[in-house]
């Protein structure tokens, strides 16, 4: 019974995260009104660039569209915008990956002998004690990925004209040039539209993954 009220519980905590998540969250807490410019390039794929105040930047949705209740986006530019979708896009990532992550390791644990038990937000100490060297191998993956992307999408120290490097003009925030399933879709509707199902996702699940964490 105890059990049963438990799951109760966390399925009414996702329909109340859905529910807040479709009337605030489908927007984003930092939304601007940046034109896209859709090229279309080598193997099919677009770069979006960011030139102009316009209402076709990705992730602006109904019901509410255009949502900056702070106006946070008044006080800055397109650059420094660019550079906060990236980080949207990264912690969306994440989130998505800790949502599912955490649901399926509480119920599903065959690694380390089954020895890995108990609420998740537990599971990396759990681990330690196992495994002393997993520290090792979550900052190299985590170095590598960062690597990577900086490669492709930052500034080199002779490109940049701020005091800090920032995203290339070309570089459209998250692309990593990794889609191993082909969802990405050819079309400039189908491809806008994968991009914000991506980012209403990704926020629904900071939401989630901050909620499951704090319960």
């Amino acid at each position: 019974m105890m059990n049963y009220n438990f799951n109760m519980s966390l399925i009414s905590f996702y329909v109340i995260m859905i529910t807040l998540s479709c009337i605030k969250s489908s927007n984003g807490l930092i939304i601007s009104k940046l034109k896209v410019n859709k090229q279309h390039v080598l193997s099919n794929q677009y770069h979006l660039n960011m030139v102009s105040v316009d209402d076709d930047y990705p992730g602006q949705t109904a019901p509410f569209g255009f949502f900056d209740p702070f106006s946070l986006s008044k006080s800055t530019d397109s650059k420094r915008f660019k550079l906060w979708r990236e980080s949207e896009i990264k912690h969306g990532r994440l989130a998505m990956l800790a949502a599912v992550g955490i649901l399926v390791a509480e119920n599903f644990n065959p690694l380390f002998g089954g020895q890995i038990t108990g609420p998740a937000i537990y599971h990396f100490q759990e681990i330690l004690t196992l495994w002393p060297a997993f520290w090792i191998v979550i900052l190299a993956s985590i170095g590598a990925i960062e690597f990577y992307n900086i490669n492709i999408g930052w500034e080199t120290p002779q490109e940049k004209t701020t005091a800090t490097a920032m995203l290339k003009d070309d570089y459209f925030p998250g692309n990593l040039n990794f889609d191993p399933l082909k969802l990405s879709a050819e079309d400039e509707d189908g491809f806008r539209n994968t991009i914000n199902k991506e980012l209403n996702n990704g926020r629904l699940a900071m939401i989630g993954a901050a909620g499951k964490n704090y319960s």
